[in-house]
């Protein structure tokens, strides 16, 4: 909580999270995000990226984050981005599902 993020910009890489990059990226809903301000992003203020299962190095099958609940979102501020300021993207899945995170 508490925290500025300006000017952020994308990157080269081919990883599609750094070339629309999110100020804020945030894979796990179930998460208190308080009192933030974000200005200037390329194109997403706050990025909830909520998939059926972790990717990455953090890889697993034992825990939904799409079933999980959304935990706090209060008194967020983003402005002059790019493209959005909050974006909920599901990868193609059916969607966000909130449950407890099991399967």
């Amino acid at each position: 909580q508490y925290n500025l993020a300006v000017y952020t910009r994308q990157s080269n890489s081919l990883l599609n999270p750094d070339i629309q990059p999110g100020s804020f990226w945030i894979v796990n809903p179930n998460n208190i995000v308080q009192h933030n301000a974000v200005a200037g992003s390329t194109h997403f203020g706050f990025w909830y990226r909520v998939l059926q299962n972790p990717d990455g190095p953090s890889r697993t099958n034992s825990y939904c984050p799409n079933g999980a609940p959304m935990g706090r979102f209060f008194n967020n501020s983003a402005h002059s981005n790019g493209l959005y300021g909050i974006w909920l993207f599901t990868a193609g899945e059916k969607g966000w599902i909130p449950r407890d995170g099991s399967r």
